[in-house]
């Protein structure tokens, strides 16, 4: 609906409302229908929730069609102007060196010019031939025809893998992405947090461990033994206090700034190759199917579930595929993590016996 038209940036902006409508709507009926009972959110209907997840969809879509519809287009205008001066300046750089180069050929002073000045043409000529060419709808036709087959049916519905996209629509969807960004967040907030409040006893928390639901929800067993230390109840029949969520948030903030980096460059960088349009697809995708989840009861791996994204549009559209071998390894460690946390559990365990 947007890459493949002939001018795919005016078909974004079109689908932009959309966009919105379809996020802000979907964290609507998240937030609302079953919600928190310490917000006062436990009591909407399903009805209720309907009515005013449309509402909250359609100002969203409203204001992205308004406001930031205008704003997106100049944005992207200018930051195009700015990489057209860029690419002009390195242009006229490299012409007036090699100028220079040919009026002096033979003298002895040439030798006398520092090299970095020739070293920073050839960084700047390299970095322009690595900025985005945008190919005008008459240059360059990305439709695909459809051939009334299951093979032409098929290679109509992958897209076409030398496909060149166009530059300013990946750089209205990278604007994006940050929206697509906070709703991924939002939604993997609310898996990995949102089950430390368990309405069954301490071993559903282990139930769900053990099947390979998720390791990133270990605010549920904290709040477990707390229930049992306080309420000597395996039982949980208030909710979660609020000072567990709130560490269960912070720890998973300090972990994402501390050794968060390593896993962004191996996901985002060595899994495939991956643009602003299929990021958003993948922020999308992963966030939609986290939320999903959460609504179920299910604690899925939101590892799991963005890996996955990734992996699925890398084999959908890529140009390099998929790198397997960093799919093994990250496959062999979701593995590896049950019985690594079983084995130390069992030796702290083991220790504290003679502690006690």
């Amino acid at each position: 609906m947007v890459l493949r038209r002939r001018n795919p940036l005016e078909c974004g902006y079109r689908i932009l409302p959309v966009f919105f409508f379809a996020v802000f709507a979907f964290n609507s009926v998240a937030v609302l229908y079953n919600g928190s009972k310490v917000l006062g959110l436990s009591g909407f209907s399903i009805e209720s929730t309907a009515i005013y997840s449309i509402i909250i969809g359609a100002i969203a879509a409203a204001l992205s069609h308004f406001i930031l519809k205008p704003w997106l287009r100049k944005w992207v205008e200018r930051k195009e102007a700015e990489i057209n001066e860029r690419t002009i300046v390195v242009v006229k750089t490299a012409e007036n060196y090699s100028s220079i180069v040919m009026e002096n050929n033979g003298d002895k002073r040439l030798s006398l010019a520092p090299s970095s000045v020739s070293s920073s043409v050839a960084d700047l000529t390299s970095n322009s031939s690595k900025m985005p060419i945008t190919m005008s709808s008459k240059e360059y036709s990305r439709k695909q025809n459809f051939e009334c087959s299951f093979s032409g049916f098929w290679k109509w519905l992958i897209p076409a893998k030398n496909r060149i996209e166009d530059a300013k629509t990946l750089r209205m969807f990278s604007s994006l992405q940050i929206f697509t960004a906070c709703f991924a967040g939002f939604a993997h907030g609310a898996n990995d947090v949102r089950f430390a409040y368990l309405k069954k006893c301490i071993f559903s928390v282990y139930a769900f461990k053990i099947i390979g639901m998720s390791p990133c929800n270990a605010i549920a067993p904290i709040t477990a033994l707390l229930s049992i230390y306080s309420d000597l109840n395996v039982l949980q029949t208030s909710p979660t206090p609020l000072y567990i969520l709130f560490f269960g948030i912070a720890s998973v903030c300090i972990g994402l700034w501390i050794l968060g980096h390593r896993v962004i460059k191996t996901i985002g960088d060595q899994v495939t190759e991956v643009n602003p349009a299929s990021g958003f697809v993948i922020e999308f995708g992963a966030a939609t199917t986290a939320m999903i989840a959460s609504k179920l009861g299910l604690p899925i791996s939101t590892t799991h579930a963005l890996v996955g994204s990734v992996v699925g549009v890398g084999i959908v559209k890529s140009g390099e595929g998929v790198d397997w071998k960093v799919f093994r390894n990250i496959a062999l460690s979701w593995f590896i993590t049950l019985p690594a946390s079983g084995i130390i559990a069992a030796g702290i365990m083991y220790f504290l016996q003679f502690a006690i």
